[in-house]
């Protein structure tokens, strides 16, 4: 009986798209048929620190096998690349190639050698977004979700209020402002503690799943004769997680936090040129306004 196979594989050290691609080479030797296999992702270490990106990737096989005898077939790719020792305990290493089964058909699998499916599989965004590319529709057999729910649930946001200045902090908002602007001059601890302490500004920031800062804004209200008004500045998302829907969500938090306020408005300006962040607050609502925008520099 043949059984779909699916497959993380991944690799930080040597001549890594050689390595990957001489593991799906040894996989097809060995008997396996590939279905489909995902582009190679760069990405940094997990869960370990090292100066080694990795190159991941996902791929669905055919095989005759069982669970147990493909386990031990991927291993034995693993040794014939050179890949001596495995990690346990949670301990993790550079490794020429790592081949990873992440699910058998429909198989629950519980033994000391072998978890199936995979249990960090749901965690893990370098397995999820290769993944998504080939098999969007992968049901994940415990939690009854698609490949695709999974990293939506991944996408999402933990949004948050900067109530204290620390240097990692300041070093991530730091990195995102010069995404923002190629003018930034660097801020410093007293800067952001300024802006921290000011009553009237609200400075947000975005968490991805890894507790990494991937996005910022800041929600700068002012009160006038014609009502309470507010600013949303500064917003951005970082360039290496563009596409996960960060902006928007980042902007529905605002919008609701200006509300809790007391403002009547959430006001933004937005340069032309940058076409896919104006589509991004006409599609959130906002209305653009008949109106000139001018400054005075001091």
């Amino acid at each position: 009986m043949k059984h779909r196979v699916v497959i993380a594989l991944g690799a930080n050290l040597g001549n890594r798209k050689q390595q990957m691609k001489a593991a799906f080479a040894a996989l097809a030797e060995r008997g396996m048929t590939l279905e489909g296999c995902s582009r190679f992702y760069e990405t940094l270490p997990v869960d370990f620190v090292s100066s080694n990106t990795f190159l991941n990737a996902a791929a669905v096989f055919h095989s005759d096998l069982g669970p147990m005898e493909l386990l031990h077939l991927t291993q034995d790719v693993e040794r014939q690349l050179g890949r001596t020792v495995k990690s346990t305990d949670g301990i993790y290493h550079d490794r020429p190639i790592d081949i990873d089964i992440l699910a058998i058909d429909d198989f629950v699998v519980d033994t000391p050698e072998l978890t199936l499916p995979h249990p960090r599989m749901h965690e893990r965004r370098f397995v999820l977004e290769p993944l998504c590319e080939i098999f969007p529709e992968f049901i994940h057999p415990t939690l009854h979700l698609s490949a695709k729910e999974l990293l939506q649930h991944l996408n999402t946001l933990h949004i948050t209020e900067v109530n204290a200045a620390d240097p990692s902090l300041l070093c991530s908002l730091n990195r995102l402002m010069h995404q923002l602007s190629r003018h930034f001059t660097e801020m410093t601890t007293a800067d952001l503690e300024r802006t921290i302490a000011h009553d009237q500004t609200h400075l947000f920031v975005g968490l991805d799943e890894t507790g990494a800062v991937m996005a910022t804004c800041c929600l700068c209200l002012a009160s006038s004769l014609t009502g309470d008004k507010a600013w949303l500045e500064d917003l951005v998302v970082d360039e290496t997680a563009r596409g996960r829907g960060y902006a928007r969500q980042m902007i529905k938090y605002a919008i609701s936090s200006a509300k809790i306020l007391g403002a009547a408005s959430l006001n933004l300006t937005s340069r032309p040129e940058r076409v896919a962040a104006n589509e991004l607050y006409k599609t959130s609502n906002f209305e653009q306004r008949n109106t000139n925008v001018y400054r005075m520099d001091f």
